[in-house]
C-alpha cells in the first residue's frame, strides 16, 4: 500500500512538473514570464483587486509584484484605476487584450498539450482521461464541494450521466 502511495505521489510529481515545464515553454515564446502569468490569472479571476490584494493571493512581495503590474498595464493587458471612495487606493482591472491573450494561452497550452497526447495508444489517452475524471470526482467529494456540472466543463465526459 505505501509503495502504491509513493509511486502514485512521485508520478504525479513528475507528470504536473512535466505540464508545467510545457505551459512555460509557451509562456516563454509569447515572452511573458511566469510571475507575469501568475499576476494576469488573480486579476483576471478578480477583477479590481488592489495591489497588496494582489500580492496576498500570489505570495508575491508588494514591490516586486508592483512592477509586475506595470509591465503588463504597458502590455495592455491590465489598467489601473483608483478607487471609486478612497482614492489613494488603485485597483486592477483585466483588459479585453487579457482575456484575447488568456483565450490564444488556452489554445496554445492545449495545442501543446494535446500533441503530447498524440504520441500515446488511443485506448491509453482514453483510460487517462477516464481516471482523471474519477481522481477529480474524488478530489471534489473529498473537499465536500460540488461537482463541476457545467455542459461546457471538459472535465465531465459526455458518457456521464447516461
Amino acid at each position: 500500500m505505501a509503495d502504491r502511495d509513493e509511486t502514485f505521489a512521485v508520478l504525479l510529481r513528475a507528470v504536473n512538473r512535466g505540464v508545467f515545464d510545457r505551459v512555460r515553454e509557451v509562456m516563454q515564446e509569447r515572452g511573458i514570464p511566469g510571475i507575469s502569468m501568475a499576476v494576469l490569472r488573480v486579476v483576471q479571476d478578480r477583477s479590481g483587486l488592489t495591489v497588496s490584494e494582489a500580492a496576498r493571493e500570489t505570495s508575491i512581495a508588494k514591490s516586486h509584484l508592483s512592477n509586475t503590474v506595470e509591465s503588463l498595464a504597458q502590455l495592455g493587458l491590465v489598467e489601473k484605476r483608483p478607487d471609486a471612495t478612497d482614492h489613494r487606493l488603485l485597483r486592477i482591472y483585466p483588459t479585453q487584450e487579457a482575456e484575447d491573450f488568456f483565450r490564444e494561452m488556452q489554445r496554445a497550452v492545449n495545442q501543446r498539450l494535446g500533441t503530447l497526447l498524440d504520441t500515446l495508444p488511443e485506448a491509453d489517452v482514453d483510460c487517462l482521461l477516464r481516471i482523471l475524471r474519477t481522481l477529480d470526482r474524488a478530489l471534489h467529494k473529498e473537499n465536500g464541494q460540488a461537482l463541476r456540472e457545467s455542459s461546457e466543463n471538459p472535465v465531465q465526459s459526455s458518457d456521464e450521466g447516461s
